[in-house]
């Protein structure tokens, strides 16, 4: 890719960066409660959700579509359910346990899994049936995603998919889009970096 094709499309990403942000601020607190159960009710809908033995899931951030009920569900189900932490730049991820609205906040106001939660190592997941959902301010139909510009997720999922190769993975992993309906776009501009999603369900 020429630095002035990247340059381009960084200056477009940037652009809808700030688009997104200024969209969901928009949303109020009862229509993004309306809109985290439809798109619940829309994941519970797909087969995918009630194969997978351990669900990869964001905690919400205050702009962001509640992923409470889908927790919630897929706990009293019997799943496993575990949500990232910062780890450096890049985020690992933790089993949930019950009581975890109660875990301490960070700066997003995000609850974060305490220090003494071990990570799920690449292997654990690349052998279970897994499902992860993945955030983001915008989705294509295509399975592009745009996130909030710090790489997080394009660097977990290229990282588990290479794991993947290496050691011959026995599960199967689905990454999915989760958002809101005024999130999806026409296309979303994409880099060789950026990792495309598998599915998309909004609300």
């Amino acid at each position: 890719m020429s630095q002035t094709m990247s340059d381009s499309i960084a200056q477009r990403k940037s652009q809808l960066r700030l688009t997104m942000k200024d969209n969901l601020k928009r949303v109020s607190h009862e229509e993004r409660r309306r809109h985290s159960l439809a798109a619940a009710e829309s994941l519970f809908d797909e087969t995918v959700f009630w194969e997978c033995d351990l669900l990869l899931a964001f905690l919400s951030m205050p702009d962001e579509i509640d992923t409470a009920p889908v927790l919630h569900k897929a706990l009293s189900g019997g799943k496993d359910v575990a949500v990232p932490r910062i780890a450096g730049a890049d985020i690992e991820f933790c089993l949930l346990e019950e009581g975890w609205q109660d875990w301490p906040r960070d700066r997003w106001n995000i609850p974060v899994p305490p220090a003494q939660l071990v990570a799920l190592t690449p292997a654990a997941i690349n052998q279970t049936d897994c499902l992860a959902l993945v955030p983001a301010l915008a989705f294509d139909e295509r399975g592009g995603r745009l996130g909030r510009g710090k790489g997080y997720y394009d660097r977990f999922l290229s990282g588990l998919l290479a794991a993947r190769d290496r050691l011959e993975a026995t599960g199967s992993l689905i990454t999915c889009g989760y958002g809101y309906d005024l999130q999806v776009v026409e296309a979303v501009p994409q880099d060789d970096d950026d990792q495309e999603l598998d599915m998309l369900v909004t609300g």
